[in-house]
């Protein structure tokens, strides 16, 4: 009996690594099906989508300011079953702070365009954790410096956008933002202490304020930095 327990245990192991491998494939299979499906349902409610290559995964989304409110909803919905999505523009839609809740899990994401929409403070929370998020852009959004908590969350977070929100205070939720590069402020009321502020960003190398009311003091502190400062427009 001991001659014949080596092989039997080999055959054994040959089995079930065989048994997982198909495992695998399998469930990858029904991965790649599934996301078939919401990228067809995505592109029926108008969705413009980008996959990889092989079309396997979708990689990015945008919706169109006149999406329908009941076809966002579901665009939403459907957004949160793609788990390798890196890219989601929204800009100008309905979308509400309630509605991001769908957007938390995509861990993957790492561009957020929420310009030109409803979303304020509340929804912010909902992105926190989203980690990997590289740029957010929130021009013309309600957020304001209470929302700042929430993004300074954000610690990978290379490109963000305040223009046009209801910023003001000090900015100091920023202060630790170690990766931080491009930050827009046009059109948002900027006091001295904020500029101090984000002279202390070791990351920040381009800063856009057009239409801004800081003080000659101020304005004269940056134009001494390494700053690429954006004060007109293009």
């Amino acid at each position: 009996m001991k001659l014949f327990k080596k092989p039997i245990i080999v055959i054994t192991i040959l089995v079930v690594g065989v048994t997982s491998a198909i495992g695998i494939v399998i469930e990858k299979r029904r991965q790649v099906a599934a996301e078939a499906a919401v990228r067809q349902k995505l592109e029926q409610l108008g969705a413009v989508v980008t996959t990889t290559t092989d079309q396997q995964h979708v990689t990015s989304i945008a919706l169109l300011p006149n999406t329908q409110h009941k076809d966002l909803e579901s665009a939403i919905q459907l957004i949160s079953r793609l788990p390798l999505l890196e890219s989601l523009r929204l800009t100008g839609t309905s979308i509400s702070d309630e509605q991001l809740v769908h957007i938390a899990g995509s861990t993957s994401l790492t561009m957020l365009d929420l310009n030109r929409t409803s979303v304020g403070d509340i929804g912010l929370q909902y992105l926190q954790d989203i980690s990997n998020l590289q740029a957010l852009y929130l021009l013309g959004t309600s957020v304001s410096s209470r929302g700042l908590e929430a993004i300074s969350k954000l610690s990978n977070l290379k490109i963000l956008d305040l223009s046009e929100t209801r910023i003001d205070g000090t900015l100091a939720p920023l202060l630790g933002m170690d990766q931080l590069n491009h930050l827009l402020l046009s059109n948002v009321s900027l006091s001295d202490d904020a500029v101090t502020n984000l002279l202390q960003l070791k990351s920040l190398n381009r800063l856009t304020i057009r239409g801004s009311t800081l003080s000659d003091e101020s304005n004269g502190k940056l134009d001494q930095t390494s700053l690429k400062i954006d004060r007109t427009s293009d």
